[in-house]
């Protein structure tokens, strides 16, 4: 009976990529020696000695299309870290749609509004890019594994894989949030939506176009929530270590700042075309009010230069002038530097230091005018500065923290015992010897308490511990060459039949 059960353990150890289910059980004819486990994702598993390879489910002869995926495997781990990074990208690349519209200043004085060809393109195919891990990912949701949650209150928490069913529930739940993250609306805004809106007025297509962003960047902010749980779920934590905790926090909080500094830029702009759009219609002669020549397309058009001699909102709206009666409030700083029209590098990096300053003093040096958009703007500053000091900040904190606190610890012990040493006024030779003793174990145990984690273990892990420091100290330095795999094809036999 016994042998049996070694031989059938032997068989399922040779297939590590066959996986038994607890609905397949019955279709066993042998019987099988295994252990049913409730792992992090609360499914019940058979454990055949080796967890680790029977994460991914195969069904053998099956196509690709009809596959499905552990959700607790290394493989759907590995997905979720390449999907954060590129859901984080995607972040990143979406506001810089904002820094298209620029403003061209002419030798003559005059002004007029274009967009960034070049930049447009680039930022298409980059977004294009991140648009494809979406789509991915959705393929890949359509093909995982779920554990139904009828199972949960009966403590089983069986794992559903009939496609049909993960399919449907994935319709039900998460996939229409997935198709409004997944779909190219940028793209298509920039390419077809506001090349066909034939108003005059461009402030209406920029705010058009801004909320067109704004909506799926919200809706792209959203899923990083759930992936994160799902991380954290899987191991326990976002990043591995500390440091990579640290620079995870730091690079939310600049991705902040871009995106407060890319609204900055687009609201400059449209503040400037405001102040166009007033003194045009405060002008004596109506026929002068010919906004549509501020889109640099139509610069060549009939009757532009007339217009352009005649008009005065270029010099009434000139915010290096202190005497306009144009209030540009927060927004006077990038008009007055030229932000607006300065190359992509020197506006970005000015736009991303004015966010970052802004997000770091909780927006404190503000000054704004009676503007509500304005006001609106500032207090949201305010708001996520707040939130960004006490989530992201903090975590960064207690990454750094956790870096030093084993040193910190073991710094204290050290005073603790020369306290002490000093206390029994025990001589100096004795004193040395402790002193070094202490910093003997430190290196070699950086402060880790090893006895505490070996007791923390279970028996047959303590016991292939133990089994494998005895060939480490008593047969490994007597043995070499074919010997030493000898020793170790002996000590694996051994492993094998102790568990």
């Amino acid at each position: 009976m016994f042998g049996s059960r070694v031989q059938d353990e032997v068989e399922m150890q040779r297939r590590p990529n066959n996986r038994i289910f607890p609905d397949e059980r019955q279709n066993q004819s042998k019987p099988l020696y295994h252990v049913a486990r409730a792992d992090r994702f609360g499914a019940n598993r058979i454990d055949v000695k080796n967890p680790e390879k029977l994460k991914v489910l195969n069904e053998g002869s099956k196509p690709w299309h009809q596959c499905i995926l552990d959700p607790g495997s290394n493989t759907v781990l590995r997905w979720n870290r390449v999907f954060l990074v590129a859901c984080l990208f995607a972040l990143f690349i979406d506001p810089f749609f904002y820094y298209l519209p620029l403003v061209r200043k002419h030798d003559d004085g005059s002004s007029c509004v274009a967009k960034d060809q070049g930049l447009s393109i680039r930022i298409t195919v980059l977004r294009s890019v991140a648009d494809l891990f979406y789509m991915l990912n959705i393929a890949i949701k359509f093909h995982t594994a779920y554990v139904d949650p009828k199972s949960r209150v009966l403590g089983k928490g069986e794992l559903v894989v009939d496609i049909k069913k993960i399919q449907q529930r994935y319709i039900r739940t998460d996939f229409f949030v997935d198709v409004l993250a997944a779909v190219p609306l940028p793209q298509v805004t920039v390419w077809l939506i506001m090349p066909a809106i034939k108003n005059s007025d461009y402030n209406v297509r920029n705010t058009t176009f801004a909320l067109i962003i704004v909506i799926q960047y919200v809706i792209r902010m959203y899923l990083i929530v759930p992936l994160s749980n799902q991380i954290i779920k899987a191991v326990g934590v976002v990043a591995k270590s500390a440091w990579g905790g640290a620079a995870y926090n730091l690079l939310l909080y600049m991705l902040a700042s871009h995106i407060t500094g890319a609204i900055y830029y687009l609201l400059s702009i449209e503040r400037q075309i405001t102040c166009w759009d007033q003194q045009c219609l405060a002008e004596s002669n109506d026929t002068l009010c010919k906004l549509i020549f501020i889109i640099c397309e139509n610069n060549g058009a009939d009757g532009y230069s007339e217009w352009q001699n005649k008009t005065l909102i270029f010099d009434n709206c000139d915010a290096t002038n202190s005497n306009i009666q144009f209030s540009y409030g927060l927004f006077s700083s990038a008009l007055s530097k030229g932000a607006v029209s300065s190359p992509f590098l020197e506006k970005y990096f000015f736009c991303l230091w004015w966010g970052l300053l802004q997000l770091s003093s909780s927006g404190n040096p503000l000054v704004t005018s009676a503007f509500i958009v304005e006001n609106a703007f500032a207090i949201a500053i305010g708001a996520i500065s707040l939130i960004l000091f006490a989530q992201l900040i903090g975590n960064m904190q207690t990454y750094l923290q956790s870096i030093s606190k084993r040193l910190e610890e073991w710094r204290l012990r050290q005073r603790d015992m020369d306290e002490w040493m000093r206390h029994h006024q025990l001589p100096a030779h004795l004193q040395e010897r402790v002193r070094r003793f202490v910093q003997v174990k430190w290196l070699a145990t950086r402060g880790v308490e090893e006895e505490s984690i070996l007791q923390a273990l279970p028996a047959d892990i303590r016991r292939s511990l133990f089994s494998l420091r005895w060939m480490t100290n008593f047969l490994m330095p007597s043995v070499s060459g074919w010997c030493l795999s000898c020793a170790l094809r002996i000590h694996t036999s051994l492993v094998r039949v102790i568990l």
